[in-house]
């Protein structure tokens, strides 16, 4: 073995230790940030009645789309699949906007009984509730009705598909 190959050997193994003290503290500073996130979403302790988070950014399981979810009070019910929601977007600062129910379609109200079953299902069920609101950023119907999955706070229980689940609306 000449002595100019053991030279650079001994040089590449040098920087060995160097680039694996750079990977790991990367490593340990995503753990870090995941270890936050996870944190500020499961440390909350709020009771029903408190309705103060702001919106919380997530990655959504579709291409180049942002979701939100918001916490809310269910304040008027419209028909079978159409909600105002009291949203609270942190800071004391409260708006109420609509929503369509998002990947269903319930009978209109002008479809008597069954628009007035719809509505009356889906009043019992979240109107005057703390609910979760999870939409895309700045989807709306042609009606400018934005587009969400209702949950109920307490049971996370996704309205959406117990709308279809109890017959009162359809999936679209």
């Amino acid at each position: 073995m000449n002595p100019e190959s053991s030279h650079k050997s001994s040089t590449k193994l040098k920087f060995i230790p160097v680039l694996m003290g750079i990977a790991l503290f990367t490593f340990a500073i995503e753990i870090s940030n995941l270890r936050h996130q996870l944190y500020q979403l499961t440390s909350e302790d709020v009771s029903t009645e408190d309705l103060i988070a702001p919106r919380i950014p997530f990655e959504a399981t579709f291409e180049n789309s942002i979701e939100f979810c918001y916490r809310g009070k269910v304040v008027n019910v419209i028909d079978g699949d159409t909600i105002d929601v009291q949203l609270n977007r942190g800071f004391d600062d409260f708006t109420v906007k609509r929503f369509r129910l998002s990947g269903i379609n319930a009978p209109e109200m002008k479809d008597v009984p069954k628009g007035e079953e719809a509505k009356n299902t889906l009043s019992s069920m979240i109107l005057n509730k703390p609910v979760i609101v999870k939409t895309k950023k700045d989807q709306t119907d042609r009606y400018g009705r934005f587009l969400g999955t209702i949950y109920l706070y307490e049971g996370q229980i996704n309205v959406n598909e117990q709308m279809v689940k109890i017959g009162k609306a359809t999936i679209y």
